[in-house]
This record gives C-alpha cells, structure tokens and sequence, in this order.
C-alpha cells in the first residue's frame, strides 16, 4: 500500500500497484499510457468531495523529458496544460480544497486549479532563491 488518504466520511483511499479501494469499491485501472515509449507512474490519489477519485501521474525522469498530470479514474478529467506549456514536472501529492480546486504538490511549486483545470496560480515560495520544495498537502474543506 503506497498512499493513504482518509476522507471525512471516514471511508480510506489507497492504492495499491493497479487497483484503487474507496471504502467498500475497488477500482481497477491502467494507467500505462505511454509517451515516447515511456511509462506514467501514479504517485497521489484523492477523493473528491463529489466522490471521484484523482490520481497524480508522472514519467520517472528528471529534466526536460519529466512530464505530469493529474487525471481522474473515470477519464472525464486530464490536466496537464496551461497555454501550450506543462503545468507540472513531477506532480507527487494531491488534495481538493474546500472551493472543489484542485491543489497539486510538485517540484518547487504548489500548482492549484480550478476543478476543470484551468490554471488558478502558482506558488513557488517567498524569495527568489528560497529552496521552497513541498513534499505533502493539505487543504481546508470548508
């Protein structure tokens, strides 16, 4: 079991290799899809408030061949762009806040999007040269 995440109606989210429990359910899913021969690896997971479920996606390589993105289990959500430029680099930990934006941990950023993932700001930490690099997140609910 890599990722555990508890919801307030006190069901438990986690996942484990392809599959997905959100309490009594559990998802089966592929997420191998490849870009150039490479493969996505899923990384966060949350539950939504309107009872989807989201997962963090990302090609394990740094540097400029590194993309992410954010997806949800039912395929009616993709975020990855914002202008014809990528919106996240390794996106690792997710949350919904309590407006239903989507809040994404990334490298040296917090990405947060609307629900239908257009780009709402970017936060990079205080000072130009700060060593802001988010590991976990979390989000109010109200």
């Amino acid at each position: 079991m890599a990722i555990i995440k508890a919801q307030a109606l006190s069901s438990l989210v986690y996942r484990k290799e392809k599959t997905i429990s959100l309490g009594q359910r559990l998802y089966v899913f592929d997420i191998d899809c490849g870009r150039n021969g490479n493969l996505f690896t899923a990384h966060g997971i949350t539950a939504t408030k309107s009872g989807g479920i989201l997962l963090c996606l990302w090609i394990n390589e740094f540097g400029e061949r590194s993309l992410g993105k954010v997806i949800s289990i039912d395929g009616k959500l993709q975020i990855s762009m914002d202008k014809n430029q990528p919106l996240y680099i390794c996106p690792t930990y997710i949350a919904e806040n309590g407006n239903g934006d989507i809040c994404v941990s990334d490298v040296k950023a917090v990405v947060v999007t609307d629900a239908g993932g257009m780009l709402r700001f970017r936060y990079k930490g205080n000072f130009r040269e700060s060593n802001f690099d988010p590991y976990g997140i979390c989000c109010d609910s109200k």
